[in-house]
């Protein structure tokens, strides 16, 4: 596939006014947040995009097929999202499974340089190196070979089953949804406990953050009042505001009570900073030690989910 590009982003009013009949009528806009033209020679057909993509290891500059990008534009543009759609002979089975792919978009001097990889997660890791999806997805199961081939108890069940739901590797760690700036670091996120800090000039993996392990040390202990114990899952959408410098995040939570309760979390991290440093000098531990719990509610979903938009409403 030839890399190119069609910047339309000369200004907003000029960005806004372009019509979608205006293009040439033999490409099609394959979704809201791609190109709505070019490379020609693509075939902008679902199978087609939804498969496993090609990356592009290299810092590469990209074409530019019409238009031209303003010489101010100075900034790293980053996207995440599914880049792996098979392992050997086996498909993920939903969209929201295949593994994520980091992309890096810099724009420099009137220039567009693009870098890509897919990112090393330990469900790819197992994954590849046994040429076979033996990792669960959200609609995809997947299951190692000592599983598989555990010897079954007496009654039938598979005594490894249980040790291996109940593992840390269990979880998802494909971050595949979005990311996130706080101190310094960028953070790429799904939706559930694990979260990956990225390097921000290459785009790979630095380390997997278990959630679950961080939380209880910092946010929980420092907000004595809350009702969490451990961390199900972690919201991947965040809201930050430039005007406070807050950042806002949610999460499901269990509680500690003797049948643990699944808790709805919002808090914010103050002082969290929107710019990516070269070398961050506070810790992951010192930057969630600092969050506020805002609110928490047991079992009622959609109040919390009507707390959570009324955040992210106030500060868009």
């Amino acid at each position: 596939m030839k890399l190119q590009a069609l910047i339309l982003l000369a200004g907003s009013e000029q960005a806004s006014a372009i019509s979608y009949s205006n293009l040439e009528p033999e490409v099609v806009q394959c979704s809201s947040t791609t190109a709505t033209t070019g490379p020609h020679d693509f075939d902008y057909s679902l199978e087609n995009i939804c498969r496993t993509a090609e990356t592009v290891e290299t810092p590469t500059k990209l074409k530019i097929n019409k238009g031209q990008v303003p010489e101010w534009m100075n900034f790293n543009w980053y996207r995440t999202g599914p880049g792996i759609f098979e392992f050997g002979d086996d498909e993920y089975q939903n969209l929201g499974d295949p593994l994520a792919m980091i992309q890096r978009m810099k724009f420099k001097n009137g220039e567009v340089e693009y870098q890509s990889h897919l990112l090393e997660s330990v469900h790819f890791k197992m994954n590849e190196e046994s040429n076979a999806i033996v990792t669960p997805e959200m609609g995809t199961w997947g299951e190692p070979e000592w599983v598989t081939n555990c010897e079954l108890s007496d009654d039938g069940t598979n005594p490894c089953m249980l040790d291996w739901m109940t593992s840390a590797d269990f979880v998802s760690d494909n971050a595949y949804v979005s990311f996130f700036i706080v101190g310094g670091r960028l953070f790429a996120s799904g939706e559930t406990y694990h979260i990956w800090e990225l390097d921000p000039i290459t785009g790979l993996g630095i380390r997997r953050i278990n959630l679950n392990d961080l939380f209880p040390e910092t946010i929980f202990k420092n907000n004595p009042e809350t009702g969490c114990e451990t961390v199900a899952t972690h919201l991947a959408h965040s809201q930050y505001d430039p005007s406070t410098d807050e950042l806002f995040m949610a999460m499901t939570c269990l509680s500690g009570h003797a049948m643990p309760k699944i808790t709805y979390v919002a808090y914010k991290i103050p002082a969290a900073g929107s710019e990516i440093k070269r070398n961050p000098s506070e810790s992951i531990e010192d930057i969630f030690s600092r969050a506020v719990i805002l609110h928490e509610e047991i079992g009622k979903h959609n109040s919390m989910r009507r707390q959570v938009f009324r955040l992210i409403f106030i500060f868009q």
